[in-house]
């Protein structure tokens, strides 16, 4: 893989459609994880693939047809949002339960973002944080 020269910010519009994992997965991989440990790059990865493919899997796309895929990085940690046209979301207690299936990625998110949170400047969205360290 090639590691190409990465900017503070970056965004992308994704296709609503099951291929839009795998691009989030390539673009992070590319830009963010290299960043990481590699551990902590892996799980990276995984959290914005679980992300995207539950934006494609329940909601409802953005204005033009897409997934927006954020990306920021600091000389403290890297930040990435995904969002979509759905509506904004409530998290419950079962959003954290992770014998539920249909609800693991927020578990996910919980368990190995460093920070996480949803809407964002009234758009909906869930974002995830992950610090510049090895542990």
């Amino acid at each position: 893989m090639v590691v190409r020269e990465t900017v503070p910010t970056q965004d992308f519009s994704l296709p609503h459609s099951p291929e839009a994992p795998e691009r989030a997965r390539r673009i992070v991989e590319e830009q963010l994880a290299p960043l990481l440990s590699r551990m902590r790059g892996h799980d990276l990865v995984q959290l914005v693939s679980e992300l995207v493919a539950n934006s494609v899997q329940f909601s409802p796309p953005r204005q033009d047809g897409t997934i927006g895929l954020h990306l920021e990085r600091s000389d403290e940690e890297v930040i990435v949002a995904v969002t979509d046209g759905g509506t904004h979301l409530v998290p419950d207690e079962l959003a954290f339960d992770s014998h539920e299936h249909e609800r693991f990625g927020l578990f996910l998110v919980d368990s190995f973002a460093d920070g996480w949170g949803f809407s964002l400047d009234g758009v909906k969205g869930i974002w995830i944080e992950m610090e510049l360290r090895d542990a």
